[in-house]
């Protein structure tokens, strides 16, 4: 009997935490599920889609350099291989 309760509180302890992150934001139209004719008041724990705050818009940023950045070196690397398409032995260390 014992082993059924800690997995029932469990499940209980997150319906009731999706349900008061989730649910009950997207019922008052405050989850920016909303319709145009409501505006989103808060944010919930589930994320607004197309809000995203400043520090979200530097990670994309970062993330758009890095893949720049990724794109270049292996054009390098594509510039040093041989016909074969394998890199060239003394640059392999």
């Amino acid at each position: 009997m014992s082993g059924y309760v800690l997995p029932l509180l469990l499940a209980v302890a997150s319906a009731a935490m999706m349900y008061f992150c989730c649910v009950r934001p997207m019922r008052r139209g405050a989850a920016g599920h909303a319709g145009p004719e409501r505006q989103p008041a808060a944010r919930s724990c589930c994320g607004a889609p197309g809000a995203q705050s400043a520090p979200d818009a530097d990670v994309d940023a970062e993330i758009k350099r890095l893949r720049e950045e990724v794109r270049l070196l292996r054009h390098e690397a594509d510039l040093r291989s041989d016909d074969t398409g394998h890199p060239v032995k003394e640059e392999i260390r």
